[in-house]
């Protein structure tokens, strides 16, 4: 995620109060806070994945399977280029 600290912490602060997550302390470092998906957020995203592959399979069904396979590594040269320069900026 491209995010600050701000806003992941906002973003942190919204899932626990939609008790998607929870905060725990580390045992082993005090400092430190431990994230945990719970119940809920499992629910959650379970839903939102097979909505996800529902749209997606829709969406591609004109593509035929040599078609998928190449946008696929189309998406992965794309996505390594921009992780890439993800790292070299940070």
């Amino acid at each position: 995620l491209a995010m600050d600290k701000s806003q992941l912490s906002r973003l942190i602060k919204s899932l626990v109060a939609k008790k998607l997550i929870k905060r725990t302390s580390d045992p082993v470092d005090a400092r430190a806070t431990m994230i945990h998906v719970t119940g809920k957020g499992h629910m959650v995203h379970d839903r939102l994945l097979k909505e996800v592959v529902r749209r997606s399979e829709t969406e591609l069904a004109p593509l035929s399977g040599e078609e998928l396979r190449q946008l696929n590594d189309l998406l992965e040269r794309l996505t390594e280029h921009n992780l890439g320069l993800l790292h070299k900026h940070c």
